[in-house]
Formats: C-alpha cells, structure tokens, sequence
C-alpha cells in the first residue's frame, strides 16, 4: 500500500483499494490517535450488530485498526447511479435505506453520517458504509420520524457534519436531495418494504425444532394501524375476526397489560391496540419475527408495544411479567412439552386467557389441563373460523379466567 494509491486520507484514517482474484477491495486503517481507535472501536461495534443485514458490508479481515472489505464500483454509489434511476428505482432505494436506518434505530443507534456519498446501490442492494460517527441514544430515543438520521435532532453532531441527515436539503450529498424525495415519499417507500420483509418472515415457522411452511404465502395476521396496515383479505389470519370470535372488547384490555406468547409478526398485538393496552409484549421463537414486529412498532410510534425473542418451552415467570390479558394462539402443538406451557400460563396470567389450540388438539384435555393450571372458569367458545384456508377451520377456542 503507497501514497500513490491510496483513495482516501482523512483525519482519522487511511483507505486503499486493491485487488485479489478478480475482485476488488479496500482496506481501512485507522491511526494510532486517540480519535481513530474509537472509530476503528465503533466500526468494529457496527460490524457485530448489523453484518448479519444485507445493507452492512462484512469484513473479509480485521487486525488492530484494519479491515478489509468489498470495494463498489464508484459509478454505483448513490449520488453518481441516482442521476440515471427510473421512479421506481429511487423508490426502490428509498424504501431500502429507510429500511436500514430504522434497523439500526430499532436496534438503538443512529449512523450519524447518513449521506449520499456513504451508500451504494449495489446487485439491486443498498450498501451503507462508514460507521465511524455511529452513536447508541441514551434512555428514550425520539419517536423514528423525528430521530437523528431522519432530523439531524436528538443527538450531538459529530465534528463538522452539521446534523447531516437525511431532510438535511442544504447538504450537497443530501439523501432526500438526490432521490429528489419528501418525508412523505419516505414512509410510503418504507411502508411498502415493512410489508415485503413481513411476508418474507411469514413464509416459514418453528414447531417442535423443525421448520414449517404454512398454507399460504403471504403475511400471517391482519392488522390495521394509523400509518400501516395488513388487510384480512392480504393475510392468513383474520385478527379482526380472531377477536370477535374470542368476544374481546376495550372492557377487557384498556389500561391492561397484555401479553402474547407465540406473537409471530405481532399483528395481534397490533390489531389489539385499538382496544387501547397499557403496555403490551409479544414473545417469538423466531429472531426475524422479533425483528420486523420492533420495526413496526417503531414505524408506528407505539412507544407502549414491545417484543422479545424466547423460546417458549424453556421459560418461565422468572423471564416475563405476569400480564391482566394473556394470548396463547394456535402454539400447543408446536411446542415440545404442552404440559408445561399450561403450567406457564398458570403463571402468567392474571386475570383473562385467550386459548386457540391446533387442528389435533383435544378439546376436554385443554379444558381440564387449564382447571389444573389455576384457572377457575374455562369456556369452550367453538371453532375458529378466519383462516384463508378453510380446511383449518378447526383449531378449538377458549376463554379461561382466573
């Protein structure tokens, strides 16, 4: 590596690039200044977050201050490919980029350098590069649309990068600027990509430590939220349904804290919410569902609603809190020891159980199993009926109450 090739020298780094077997790299190397071993630290920090994300490129290698990673082609980054984008394509790009940042928001960062020149648009992917400047909000952060990478508010602006973000129009490299997009443009572009990344984590399940496929190939729940929703005619379950079906009304879960054990993509937690819950939680076997639930939540500014991932055979009241209103949904049969979920939900539960079984499930097993668990009233409430299959018009319901 020589002065005569190299392609970038800051105050706080160095970058080459080079080749290896036809393909071409960049290695980074930090200086040995206070300031660069905490950018080569973050940059390290954002690799072990988000390199599971196809947004975040991953490091070929890494050594004190160094790493190597894939070079883009220039004409591919954002300000020089945007010049030749269709409509749809900006929308495209716009829609994976919000995307990304609410991934790191969800995650609770910001990437604080959010620019036109930091991101490329590569194999039809987004590649947002440069984590020096990343930084985690301490307690509360600003609902989504007001954060930092949106606003330029809510944190410190790191040096002379004057709240860069991606409204900031008077920045030459500016995002909204280069796609020539609104915030507006910014959440229909969002909108329509949450609901791809919902569809994808719907395509398979977990039961009983294998992988399922379900019926159909679209989203799991309906659900519908002021800013996005999820039609029952779109999903495989009916969540509007589902509730009517149970009798649920605002009585039963205004000012409650609610709890779903099996949420998958949290749509009955979020067709729930226009029963107004104090606070609810959903827990998932699944990372990818936990994933984009907390994306929508944050999307949706519902500062009230959360998700964990578990695996629910294995928990106990230790891990949660115990909740007024408890949803247990079509998930006996796919875990390993029923026995034991009864006894959880025993636990769990404070006031007001909603039980849907599985096609096989025993209807006078659930019944007393529940009765021995600590629920004083358990009422069989027939079949259910929203599913887009008809042919699973036949996982038994329950109302238990403590």
């Amino acid at each position: 590596m020589t002065q005569q090739n190299m392609i970038h020298h800051g105050f706080h780094s160095i970058t080459f690039p080079f080749s290896r077997s036809d393909e071409r790299y960049i290695l980074k190397h930090f200086l040995n200044t206070t300031e660069g071993n905490t950018f080569f630290e973050t940059e390290k920090l954002a690799q072990s977050l988000f390199h599971m994300f196809p947004w975040c490129p991953s490091w070929k290698w890494h050594t004190t201050r160094i790493f190597v990673t894939k070079m883009y082609p220039p004409a591919h980054r954002l300000d020089k490919i945007a010049l030749h984008m269709t409509e749809a394509d900006r929308e495209n790009v716009l829609g994976q980029l919000m995307s990304a940042v609410l991934d790191m928001y969800t995650t609770g960062y910001a990437h604080r350098d959010l620019h036109a020149e930091n991101i490329f648009f590569h194999e039809n992917k987004v590649r947002l590069i440069d984590y020096s400047f990343m930084e985690r909000y301490t307690g509360a952060p600003p609902p989504f649309w007001e954060s930092y990478d949106i606003t330029g508010a809510g944190l410190p602006s790191p040096y002379n990068t004057q709240h860069v973000c991606f409204l900031k129009q008077t920045f030459a490299a500016s995002v909204s600027k280069t796609l020539q997009a609104s915030l507006e443009d910014a959440k229909i572009a969002l909108q329509k990509e949450l609901i791809k990344s919902l569809t994808l984590a719907s395509v398979t399940f977990h039961s009983q430590g294998k992988r399922h496929l379900p019926s159909v190939f679209r989203p799991y729940s309906s659900f519908i939220l002021p800013d996005l929703h999820i039609l029952p005619e779109k999903a495989q379950r009916n969540s509007t349904r589902r509730l009517q079906q149970f009798g649920i009304t605002v009585d039963d879960l205004e000012n409650k804290t609610l709890l779903d054990l099996g949420s998958h993509c949290g749509g009955m937690v979020f067709e729930s919410q226009k029963f107004k819950p104090q606070h609810s939680l959903g827990v998932e076997f699944d990372d990818d569902k936990v994933h984009i639930a907390k994306k929508i939540a944050a999307f949706s500014h519902l500062k009230n609603v959360h998700f964990m991932q578990a695996d629910i055979d294995h928990m106990t009241i230790a891990d949660i809190n115990k909740a007024d209103v408890v949803y247990c949904l079509s998930i006996v049969s796919h875990l390993k020891d029923a026995d034991r979920l009864y006894s959880l939900l025993g636990s769990v539960t404070k006031q007001l159980l909603l039980f849907e079984g599985n096609a096989r499930t025993n209807s006078s097993d659930v019944k007393m199993k529940l009765k021995a668990a600590g629920f004083k009233k358990v009422t069989f409430l027939g079949y259910c009926d929203d599913d887009a299959h008809p042919a699973y018009h036949c996982r038994p319901l329950f109302k238990a109450w403590k």
